[in-house]
């Protein structure tokens, strides 16, 4: 019983979590009611509160089960790769966490619900600071790799490597929004890794032809 119950506990997250996605996207998340998630999910609203206390909690939770395990996942293959070869295994996850997006899987889902909603999570502490460490923390993995670039004699000393990182997100961050408002304009994969690497060659690399398995 015990075990049903929590396979039970389980379907019914999971149901909260894609009737919210939906209702966010659909509508925004401003305008999305709990009730109007609960019964999206087909439950009650006593079985929202059970796993959830607010949209913010559903819109973290969007990112740790959807975003999260993805970017985590590059993040390692990039730092297992060898001395030399991490920006090009950067340049490759970037580009296959596009390929991703563009699929409309849930990860494109869920980065379209973020920068859509930023009104909504500046009002929100909570979630402003959930949403900024989590930047903080990607931020500081492409640090990482620009740092051994710098250290290889590869980036000029004269670089700041973490205003160098900031850019790159801001530049990340624009053409994922262009996309989701113009998706017939971009390509994705192959302008979003132009931009990257007209980027990054302006910050002085020698960028090698791509080769990346996922």
């Amino acid at each position: 019983m015990a075990r049903r119950t929590k396979e039970e506990a389980e379907k019914t997250y999971h149901a909260l979590l894609s009737a919210a996605a939906e209702a966010f996207l659909e509508d925004g998340v401003a305008a999305t009611t709990l009730n109007g998630i609960a019964s999206r999910a087909g439950v009650t609203r006593g079985a929202f509160y059970w796993h959830f206390q607010s949209k913010e909690d559903l819109l973290k939770a969007l990112w740790e089960v959807h975003a999260n395990p993805i970017l985590s996942h590059y993040h390692d293959k990039v730092m297992d790769s060898p001395v030399g070869e991490k920006l090009d295994c950067m340049r490759g996850s970037f580009n296959a966490i596009f390929q991703r997006i563009e699929e409309n899987t849930e990860l494109g889902q869920v980065f379209r619900m973020i920068l859509g909603n930023s009104d909504f999570t500046k009002r929100h502490p909570t979630l402003k600071d959930f949403f900024y460490g989590e930047r903080s923390q990607f931020c500081h993995r492409i640090e990482d790799v620009l740092v051994e670039e710098q250290s290889l004699g590869h980036v000029s000393k004269e670089i700041d490597v973490t205003v160098a990182a900031n850019g790159l997100i801001c530049l990340i961050s624009g053409v994922m929004n262009e996309f989701f408002i113009l998706p017939e304009r971009i390509d994705l994969p192959r302008h979003g890794l132009t931009y990257i690497d007209t980027y990054l060659k302006g910050l002085g690399l020698q960028l090698n032809s791509l080769t990346f398995t996922d």
